[in-house]
Formats: structure tokens, C-alpha cells, sequence
């Protein structure tokens, strides 16, 4: 489809219908509801994120190696083998050209020490972490059963304007949209190429044992934004989990909280101890009983992503003045993994969260999962805005492995309430918008 230049695009005050074509036809069957998908894919592709490459001349070998650095916006982590962590380089070939990055895979282990048998039907399901993963919570993902995969997303394209990295020694940045893929797409490339790895594995020798049919992948802040890209474009991915991913990620770019007064009494106290430890925890809990108040402060804004991020996307993205004109929001991104067998569950923080825009993120989980509940399978998106950290935090985990324990293998643990879920403190009246009401209202055809 030839696309119009973004100063040709109408302008959308509101949030953009996901089921209305762009040459305004409305969406009335599953069959036209397919199309408008791909239609969907590829404005994000053309507008946004640039495209993900064809991979289908690409081949993938491994090979073991003793350690490696797990890097991301954060800092680096050296990680070594061990009797239940192997650590590989993954390398790709495409025509004459070669590249690779390694990975951490940590199993989870007997009494001994060692790899322990899989305790799910068909191998262990996995979480793809890009970028590190704390210890703490990939200990807890081990006791359940899960492997945990993480690589450096730094190693795959570097996260500065550069354009280099593994991902772009083999499709360099070109001057057509076509030959543009911004980091957030290499990020998700780097999945895909850790997934084609499992399923290659499972056809042959089976070493790592993993469930190519039960992978979870996830990210925080940035990689949060590349997680959710990852999932709108590999369909392979089974549960979508970006963490505070904000702007360019799940965050509404048009619903904007800057100013509001929001209440913040209602937090659990149980999740400022979980990330800050029992006395300060407590401590920080207290102080929101005491001034429940907080003016929210800046969210992130369109010129920051074109500035400091402009990297994460492509060229035509740069060129966008308002995000009125763009053909899309946020809520777009979650249904483009809207299958009956796929999951999506969305995490962020609250308090001092201003930046990341957590109230824009519920509201596209709301748009979000009136499109899930019109496909029948509004039960298939969850989201948890914890109190704080700007991290998948161990709270998070548990809230996930409990998400998907019933999800994929109809267990019930009963550590967590999946009811949990379904809101945030957003929903409590003090804090709530009764434009919520029109978003969970909004028309949506019966394609059941």
C-alpha cells in the first residue's frame, strides 16, 4: 500500500478506531479484521519502527562458550557457565554476511545443583529477557519450572545513534523506509533469533529441553518498547510481557497525565516492601498515608523520543511535529498479538513512574482489552501497575508465573489473585477518569 507523508495524514484528536481502515471502511469480519491487522503492521513499520527484515535467507548455528556480558541501558553483568546456566553465542548468517551475540540461559535445578527434568508437558516453558534480568526473580521463575534465556540487547544494536551491532552487520541502515529498522526492531529481531535457536534445537538434538510452544518474553523501559514490538511481529511469542515501557511502548501518546492529582493511599503496602526491603519499604509506604497526593510531573513527550530516542525508530518517525498526526496509538500495539492462543500482560510502575506515564498505559490496556473482549478473549490481556521500581520486580514475577501457569497449563497456585489483573488504582474513584467509561464503551464488531 503506497502510504501518504505524514504532513498529508488527517489529523486524529481522538484516540484512532482500530478497526477502521485507513481509506475509512469499517472492519466486519474476522477475514477484513486480518487485513486491517496487516494494514496495522505495516503503518508501524512505515511510520514508526522501520521494518522488519526478510529472514528467510538467514541460517543460525551455536556454539558454547564460558561467559559472556549480559548489557543493557543500566550497566553490564558478567555471567559464566555453570552446572545449570550454559552460555552460548548464537550466530547468523545471511548471503555473505555474518554476525552473533550470546545469551545466558539459566535452568532450573535439583537438589544436587544440577539441571533438573522439565516439570511442564512438552519441555520448559522460557522467558526471553532482553537485557538482564534481576536474580531474585529468575531464582523464583527456576523454582516454577521456567527457564530463563536473557542476551544483551547492546550486543545486537548498539543503543546510540551508531547503528551498529549484530543486527546491522547484517542489514545495515539504508535511505528507503524499507532499509530502515530503528534498535527497537533489532531488539525484537534478537528474539527471534533466540526462538528460531529453541525450535531448532527441539527439531534436533534437544539439549536445552525448552517448549517452543510455551515462550514468554519480556523487557524493562526500552527493551519494554522492543518487547511489545517483538510481539506485534513474531507470533511465536506466546505472552507479550513490556514492563514500564511508556512512550513508544504501551503508553498512549494522546491521553497525557501531566498535572493531574492522583491519590496514592491505596498501593499495597506489601509491594514497597517486596522492591525496597521491610524497613524502608514500610518506611516510603507510610509517608503515601501520611501525603497521599502526588501532582503528576512531565510524561515523556513526542520531541524526547525524537531526540535522545531517535534511534529506536526510523527516519519518517522524526518527522511527525504532533502525535495527533500520527495513525495510531498505543492501544494498536497489544491487539497485533490478538490471537485466541496468545497472552499479553502489561507492568509499570506508579509512584515516581511520572516519565513512563502509567495512568496513559491503563488507558491502553482499556482500549486494548475492549478490542481482546470483541474477539472473545478479553481474559487473554492483564495488566500490573505495581507501587514502584522501575523493573520486572519480583512482585511482577509472581503475578506473571501465576498468569501463566493457568493461562498455558490450567494450574492454579493460588499465590496470586488473577483478579488483581483486570485493574489498578486508577479505577479507585478519587483517581478516576470518566473518560475511561467512553474507551471501555467504545463500539467494537462482534468477531466472535
Amino acid at each position: 500500500m503506497k502510504m501518504p507523508g505524514v504532513k498529508d495524514l488527517p489529523l486524529r484528536n481522538e484516540l484512532p478506531d482500530v478497526f477502521i481502515f485507513e481509506d475509512g471502511a469499517r472492519v466486519t469480519s474476522l477475514a477484513e479484521w486480518n487485513k486491517r491487522k496487516e494494514e496495522i503492521a505495516e503503518l508501524y513499520q512505515y511510520y514508526m519502527y522501520g521494518y522488519m527484515p526478510d529472514k528467510s535467507g538467514e541460517s543460525i548455528r551455536m556454539e558454547y562458550i564460558d561467559s559472556c556480558k549480559i548489557g543493557s541501558w543500566s550497566g553490564e553483568e558478567i555471567r559464566r557457565a555453570g552446572p545449570a546456566q550454559k552460555i552460548l553465542r548464537l550466530k547468523i548468517k545471511n548471503g555473505n554476511r555474518e554476525s552473533s551475540f550470546a545469551l545466558a540461559i539459566s535452568f532450573p535445578e535439583d537438589r544436587e545443583g544440577q539441571i533438573a527434568p522439565p516439570q511442564h508437558p512438552g519441555g520448559y516453558p522460557v522467558l526471553i529477557v532482553i537485557g538482564p534480568l534481576g536474580q531474585a526473580q529468575r531464582k523464583y521463575l527456576n523454582e516454577f519450572g521456567y527457564v530463563v534465556i536473557e542476551f544483551s540487547n547492546n550486543e545486537v544494536a548498539a543503543d546510540n545513534r551508531s547503528r551498529t551491532g549484530s543486527f546491522y552487520d547484517l542489514y545495515p541502515y539504508g535511505v528507503r523506509p524499507e532499509e530502515q529498522a530503528g534498535t527497537l526492531i533489532a531488539w525484537a529481531w534478537g528474539v527471534s533469533k533466540i526462538i528460531d535457536l529453541v525450535e531448532m534445537d527441539t527439531a534436533g538434538p534437544n539439549e536445552l529441553g525448552i517448549s517452543p510452544e510455551n515462550i514468554i518474553v519480556a523487557g524493562v523501559s526500552r527493551c519494554g518498547k522492543a518487547t511489545a514490538v517483538a510481539g506485534a511481529f513474531d507470533k511465536r511469542i506466546k505472552v507479550v510481557v513490556p514492563a514500564s515501557s511508556g512512550a513508544g511502548g504501551i503508553a498512549s501518546f494522546r491521553y497525557i497525565s501531566t498535572g493531574r492529582i492522583y491519590d496514592y493511599s491505596g498501593l499495597k503496602k506489601e509491594e514497597f516492601i517486596d522492591f525496597l526491603g521491610e524497613e524502608e519499604g514500610t518506611l516510603n509506604w507510610q509517608c503515601l498515608q501520611d501525603n497521599p497526593y502526588h501532582l503528576v510531573t512531565d510524561n515523556e513527550p513526542l520531541s524526547n523520543l525524537q531526540s535522545y530516542g531517535a534511534h529506536w525508530f526510523n527516519d519518517t518517525f522524526l518527522e511527525f511535529e504532533k502525535v495527533d498526526q500520527l495513525p495510531f496509538d498505543q492501544h494498536f500495539l497489544p491487539v497485533l498479538a490478538a490471537d485466541p492462543d496468545r497472552y499479553y500482560f502489561i507492568t509499570g510502575e506508579v509512584v515516581e513512574g511520572d516519565w513512563m506515564n502509567p495512568a496513559g498505559t491503563y488507558l491502553s490496556f482499556l482500549a486494548a482489552r475492549r478490542i481482546y473482549a470483541g474477539l472473545s478473549s478479553s481474559d487473554n490481556i492483564a495488566i500490573h501497575l505495581q507501587a514502584l521500581g522501575h523493573a520486572l520486580t519480583l512482585e511482577n514475577i509472581k503475578y506473571l508465573v501465576e498468569f501463566c501457569e493457568e493461562k498455558l497449563f490450567g494450574i492454579s497456585h493460588g499465590i496470586k489473585d488473577l483478579n488483581d489483573l483486570k485493574i489498578s488504582i486508577f479505577e479507585a474513584p478519587e483517581n478516576y477518569d470518566p473518560y475511561f467509561d467512553t474507551v471501555k464503551k467504545m463500539p467494537v464488531p462482534d468477531l466472535k
